[in-house]
């Protein structure tokens, strides 16, 4: 009995684990990630960040920002309920890269603050921080990471950018403006 007990045991873990890498595989497969209010194909299917990612965004220069705007009014932020993460491919090589997602008010007033982390080991750093309302990991690369391209839309325009590596960081290489 006590066998059968252990042995159900390990295949409820088994499926657990499963369950949670194809959540991770299935967000690595996931090249565009929108707002709240977007198609469900587009929003983020969000996976437990570890501490290290959070930190790393709150002490971004915008979550700095909004932590002393908060402290101002008394309240104190919570990183664990105002982001929402996955992982993302976007290079070959070995390091984890993270999509995080703010909230109110880790996000702007008409768009949201998106964050591209990547990790080795226990250490974080943050290669991109955009506001827009979407994200979309584009198939061109440069130094062997992948082109990520941010949309943002009002009434009147859309503006379109794209940032590109150059080894260290993501730096902005286009900007388009359309009216609507």
């Amino acid at each position: 009995m006590k066998a059968r007990v252990l042995g159900l045991g390990i295949c409820l873990l088994a499926i657990q684990l499963t369950t949670a890498d194809c959540a991770a595989q299935a967000s690595m497969r996931q090249s565009s990630f929108c707002e709240e209010g977007a198609p469900d194909d587009l929003l983020l299917k969000p996976i437990s960040i570890p501490r290290y990612v959070l930190n790393a965004v709150m002490n971004s220069e915008e979550a700095r920002q909004s932590r002393a705007e908060a402290r101002e009014k008394g309240t104190k932020l919570n990183p664990e309920e105002l982001l929402r993460g996955t992982i993302i491919k976007l290079s070959n090589d070995q390091a984890k890269t993270y999509l995080v997602m703010g909230t109110d008010p880790l996000s702007g007033a008409d768009n949201t603050w998106f964050w591209i982390v990547r990790t080795s080991g226990r250490q974080a750093s943050v290669l991109l921080w955009v506001g827009a309302n979407c994200v979309n990991i584009k198939q061109k690369s440069n130094y062997g990471y992948r082109d990520v391209e941010a949309d943002w839309s009002s009434a009147a325009e859309t503006i379109t950018e794209v940032y590109r590596y150059n080894g260290k960081a993501y730096r902005l290489a286009s900007r388009k403006s359309r009216s609507r």
